[in-house]
């Protein structure tokens, strides 16, 4: 269960890492409610996979990136938790979501951090994809 009240590195923790050591190649708004995120290996530069965010309610981002950055930026970990339950509203409200919880199926929080970038959105589905 995530704990919103700690601190979060702290309830960050209890999410699934599905990326490390990757670096952030570029973010695409696909239509008004979805979103593509496209990493690179940063080991050689070659495309490494890309995350599909579908009906993304909230997408937050905090960044230290100076203009005219042409580099992808490197981000440590990508985590991906569903949530259930309380985590919900929770989740909804630690990101200062303006409206009503939408009633959907499935509710999935995603963050990506890295040194200079940090995202954190809620979306219905997460999508990992190798093209």
């Amino acid at each position: 269960m995530l704990d919103f009240n700690l601190k979060p590195y702290e309830w960050r923790e209890s999410m699934n890492i599905v990326m490390q050591n990757v670096n952030l190649n570029s973010i695409e708004f696909l239509s008004v409610k979805n979103m593509s995120f496209c990493f690179l290996n940063s080991y050689n530069g070659d495309f490494y996979k890309k995350i599909l965010c579908h009906n993304v309610w909230k997408f937050s981002e905090e960044n230290i990136i100076d203009g005219g950055e042409e580099f992808p930026t490197f981000i440590c970990d990508i985590r991906v938790a569903k949530l259930e339950n309380a985590e919900i509203k929770a989740a909804f409200d630690y990101l200062k979501y303006g409206w009503d919880v939408p009633v959907f199926n499935e509710y999935n929080l995603v963050c990506i951090d890295g040194g200079e970038i940090s995202i954190d959105l809620i979306c219905e589905t997460v999508e990992i994809t190798e093209d």
